[in-house]
């Protein structure tokens, strides 16, 4: 295991023992709603970025864009498929989605546990907010560092060496009208 995993582990480690403290929500506003409803709906976007996620590679790719303020609504989306190895390849070859078994949120053995195996996700910095593939997330008030998607595959820690492929991913930002100026 090398330096950067250990931190990643650790991180969620961290992530994990921090208690949430339960705070309510404010109303979604109108614009948000609006915002919310086109991501559902696979419509318009205002903000993107597209990168390449290589399934040999178990570090987290950083995705920030501008317009990811609290409010606006972001989609992670992704093509492609990866070839997981295993033993004689019996972890199988799977799309963005994995293969529909969801790890236990208390697994740190995987990249991202309380999402499905083999699949693309993410974790939202600043407040450690798992976020899965092709759903739609609204960003949060609060929480301090940089605020942006570290998207990854969700493979176990030390199994990216017999993987192949890649996943096309894409990082989308539905603005509420009053979070894209």
């Amino acid at each position: 295991m090398n330096f950067a995993q250990i931190l990643r582990r650790v991180a969620v480690v961290v992530a994990m023992l921090t208690v949430p403290i339960a705070v309510p929500a404010p109303a979604a506003s109108a614009d948000t709603a609006e915002a919310l409803g086109r991501c559902r709906n696979d419509q318009w976007f205002e903000n993107s970025m597209s990168f390449e996620l290589q399934g040999t590679n178990p570090n987290w790719f950083p995705a920030e864009i501008s317009t990811m303020r609290p409010g606006n609504v972001v989609r992670i989306v992704a093509t492609g498929s990866v070839h997981y190895g295993g033993f004689l390849g019996s972890a199988g070859e799977w799309g963005p989605d994995g293969n529909g078994h969801l790890v236990d949120p208390g697994d740190t053995a995987w990249n991202y546990p309380g999402a499905s195996q083999y699949s693309v996700a993410a974790w939202w910095n600043p407040t450690a907010t798992l976020v899965r593939h092709n759903t739609c997330f609204v960003i949060p008030n609060g929480g301090a560092g940089p605020r942006m998607f570290l998207v990854g595959i969700n493979d176990i820690w030390d199994a990216f060496g017999d993987n192949r492929g890649a996943y096309r991913v894409g990082v989308r930002v539905y603005c509420a009208n009053t979070g894209c100026a």
